[in-house]
């Protein structure tokens, strides 16, 4: 019985930390005017050693499709990354030793042992403490966020969104929209207890301020995917009528609130209209880098060609054109399989109303993120949410969920 509780407390730290550790970390460490690096450094490695340990002393994987599809990508893709360090160093922006830790440490470890070690008990545990993390880390970012950053030396450069020294806007986004989701979760599946009900309304309204203050079209786009399948994958059950009510009342309260941001100068719609424009730098340069990334596949579509787009030198800001990219064929299928399966649970969970929806949303969620501006390499939560999605049990079987026996 100890030895549970411990697993399942290692298992808490790896889930929450990769949801919306860092982000509260830098956020803490940003009002006590202390540097976030060191501790980062020793949190991260904290969640690898416990990811680790619960691999080593058992094994028991969730089912075998899934287990297959994880390891056949991971191989493909630490084959390039060792290929690349042998033989191709110069194609890497960074030091090698980046790309092994963030990749092995931060996002293959923790998921590995989600993948083979879950306990499904963990699941029922993790909703109300995330949900209360998540509202202390949006009130700290509405109070301590500013709207510029540092230029060169002692400069300071108006930007007008949403930022912390480190946590960028676009993190800042997603935090917002993490907070908009988990309350609309809680809300959906029925699990509120009446005294959870106003951290849930904090959580929708202010992440609905983060995310519009951040400025940043990837989390805007990620959580309107989410709220397609909130709401057309529960579309029969009344609390999501209810919901489509207290969401539009929700949405009233930030645009009356909210003006400038939105419809200012350089507002939430004026960047999507520079997109189309072509007058967006980041976005004209992240179209090059797909075009690059396409290219090298077409070169070398079984094995793929390098980790990184050789043109921009750097991520080509779309994990599945990455995948492709850095890993061919070999690779990208098992990687898109995974992807889509992991889409595919999330529907059925809102759609069976399970009290876990959260965690499957939460996964699109940083599956969009990662489609338009997240590494492989780096996107270490939405791994950590793909393999906890795929780890859920489902009431009725599907292409994904295949029994196992213990090993």
């Amino acid at each position: 019985m100890r030895l549970l509780f411990k697993r399942n407390v290692i298992f808490g730290y790896i889930i929450a930390w990769s949801i919306i550790g860092f982000p509260l970390l830098a956020l803490v460490t940003t009002a006590l005017g202390v540097p976030t690096t060191i501790l980062s450094i020793i949190f991260r490695t904290f969640a690898a050693l416990g990811a680790l340990f619960l691999t080593f002393l058992k094994v028991q994987p969730t089912n075998r499709a899934v287990t297959f599809l994880f390891l056949a990508f991971w191989v493909v893709y630490f084959s390039r990354l060792t290929f690349t360090t042998a033989f191709d160093p110069s194609s890497l922006t960074r030091p090698l030793s980046y790309y092994w830790i963030w990749s092995f440490g931060t996002c293959f470890l923790p998921a590995l042992s989600i993948v083979l070690t879950f306990e499904p008990e963990v699941k029922d545990r993790l909703g109300f403490p995330l949900l209360l993390l998540v509202v202390i880390a949006l009130f700290l970012a509405v109070v301590f966020g500013g709207t510029s950053v540092r230029g060169g030396g002692d400069s300071i450069v108006e930007i007008g969104r949403l930022n912390i020294d480190s946590l960028n806007p676009i993190s800042m986004g997603h935090l917002g929209v993490t907070g908009v989701l988990i309350g609309i979760c809680a809300f959906l599946s029925g699990q509120l207890r009446s005294s959870m009900l106003p951290l849930a309304i904090i959580a929708m309204l202010f992440g609905g301020a983060t995310t519009i203050l951040a400025n940043s079209r990837g989390p805007l786009l990620a959580m309107a995917a989410c709220l397609a399948i909130l709401i057309f994958a529960g579309v029969r059950r009344r609390r999501t009528y209810a919901f489509g009510v207290l969401f539009v009342v929700l949405l009233v309260l930030i645009a009356v609130n909210q003006q400038e941001a939105i419809y200012g100068g350089d507002g939430v719609l004026w960047r999507f209209q520079a997109y189309f424009l072509g007058v967006d730098q980041s976005s004209n340069l992240r179209v090059i880098a797909f075009e690059g990334a396409v290219t090298q596949f077409l070169e070398s579509p079984i094995w793929g060609d390098a980790i990184e787009e050789r043109i921009t030198g750097f991520y080509p800001h779309n994990v599945v054109l990455e995948a492709f990219m850095a890993t061919g064929i070999a690779g990208g299928v098992p990687f898109t399989v995974l992807l889509l399966g992991t889409i595919g649970r999330a529907w059925v969970l809102v759609r069976q109303g399970s009290k876990q929806m959260w965690i499957g949303i939460l996964a699109v969620q940083y599956i969009t993120a990662g489609l338009f501006s997240g590494a492989i390499y780096s996107s270490n939560t939405m791994w950590v949410l793909v393999a906890l999605t795929l780890s859920l049990p489902l009431n009725h079987p599907n292409i994904l969920q295949t029994p196992t026996r213990r090993i």
